[in-house]
């Protein structure tokens, strides 16, 4: 080779960025006239970069209109049954004995959309988790006897439960909902039978690492629901937890969004194996702390049973509707009630009658001042102020407005006994 020929001596890839663009840049190590150099190739992967944003953008509008048309249907199907009652109720064609029925038909309706906009918002991990200590290994065992009873006999259980499992931090209501969402699939998934099983046992955070790089806890209690049954496509895999999505000819697509939500709360995480014709198993984290259990009073209270008192209370609520129904349910209990519609004219209210004022029942999204800003100025006035916050969504805020001092949080929507329960147990409280 004489001293004018190229030698290439080596030659390696990486991807660079110039001017918030990709491109591939290939380094070649050379000998020309009995110098070094160095060759760079730049490739250009704009183009296949942004077919795949297309296909990624084309699948999530997808996702959003099943998503939007699936929540249309069933609110309008709500609003319905909601609006032909009230129609029925504003005619007083109705006769007496028929109003029990209506009513229950509106109860009814109410529930079914509280069920579905906490179905969307378990998806994103935005509900309301009420922590408290929880068995798992009784936990299982109290349910199984429920499920072995109305799924079919050619689906048999098995239990494999490590022992000495200790409590975890958990809300008993949401984990019943994952696990019966769980169940029931593995009930579809085998229409001629086979076998289910339910596994318990700990992991370690060194274990949990491998699959999951961001652990918090040294401790994990692992679920497990496996099955025999169909198994799930490849190409399914990776939309299984989206909302509406489903394999089901019937089905709605929200049971695996709304346990994927579930774990996301419970500061969990999720895993799934699978095969067509094989069995699924899905794998669920919970992180272990250490807590005492205690007795959890979850008996049911009608109005008529809750106390009511002489206090006056502030409630501020910028829905007129809720604020007007909320005073005279409150005011029905012997209560007094002052009424603000917005975060500033609530403030003015408190300024001017914060002596008599025993405690504030706030919604958290108001105009003017929000109700995080009202309640700083509230304390500002009077540190030990009691306030009730309500809310659709508190996951983002409530440590912190617990932080600050709040004495409660009640979830949207709620029913007036209960909020009448709580009201009573803080101002009792010392």
């Amino acid at each position: 080779m004489n001293e004018n020929e190229i030698k290439k001596v080596n030659m390696n890839e990486t991807a660079e960025i110039f001017s918030g663009q990709i491109f591939q840049m290939n380094y070649a190590g050379m000998k020309y006239q009995n110098k070094k150099a160095m060759s760079e190739v730049i490739q250009d992967d704009a183009k296949q970069n942004k077919i795949q944003s297309q296909s990624f953008q084309s699948q999530k509008m997808q996702s959003l209109g099943t998503f939007a048309g699936t929540i249309a249907h069933d609110l309008n199907n709500i609003f319905g049954t909601i609006l032909a009652s009230s129609t029925l109720l504003e005619m007083n064609k109705v006769s007496p004995e028929k109003y029990s029925e209506i009513f229950k038909a509106i109860n009814n309706a109410v529930e079914r959309g509280a069920e579905l906009v906490g179905q969307i918002l378990a998806f994103t991990g935005k509900i309301d988790v009420s922590f408290k200590p929880l068995s798992i290994p009784d936990f299982i065992n109290d349910i199984l006897p429920q499920l072995k009873q109305t799924f079919p006999e050619n689906i048999k259980f098995q239990e494999i439960i490590e022992q000495n499992i200790p409590c975890i931090a958990a809300d008993r209501t949401k984990m019943h909902q994952m696990l019966l969402n769980l169940c029931i699939n593995a009930r579809d998934a085998m229409p001629e039978g086979g076998t289910l099983t339910i596994k318990v046992n700990s992991v370690t955070r060194q274990d949990l690492q491998v699959l999951f790089p961001r652990v918090n806890y040294d401790r994990y209690i692992c679920i497990s629901i496996s099955d025999t049954g169909t198994g799930i496509e490849e190409t399914a895999k990776d939309m299984i937890f989206d909302p509406f999505f489903t394999t089901k000819e019937k089905g709605k697509g929200l049971g695996l969004s709304v346990v994927y939500g579930i774990v996301k709360a419970h500061h969990g995480f999720i895993d799934l194996e699978s095969e067509p014709g094989h069995g699924s198993t899905f794998y669920l984290y919970f992180p272990l702390m250490t807590l005492d259990k205690k007795n959890i009073d979850s008996l049911q209270i009608k109005m008529s049973d809750v106390a009511g008192g002489e206090e006056t209370i502030l409630v501020v609520e910028d829905e007129k509707s809720l604020l007007d129904l909320a005073c005279m349910v409150f005011e029905s209990k012997g209560y007094t009630v002052l009424a603000a519609k917005d975060g500033i004219e609530a403030v003015e209210m408190y300024k001017q009658h914060r002596d008599k004022i025993a405690l504030v029942f706030t919604d958290i999204g108001l105009p003017g001042l929000n109700g995080r800003q009202v309640f700083t100025k509230l304390k500002e006035m009077n540190p030990s102020v009691k306030v009730i916050f309500t809310s659709g969504i508190f996951t983002d805020i409530k440590a912190a407005l617990l932080k600050d001092g709040a004495k409660d949080f009640i979830q949207k929507p709620y029913k007036q006994e209960y909020v009448l329960r709580k009201i009573r147990e803080v101002l009792d409280a010392l």
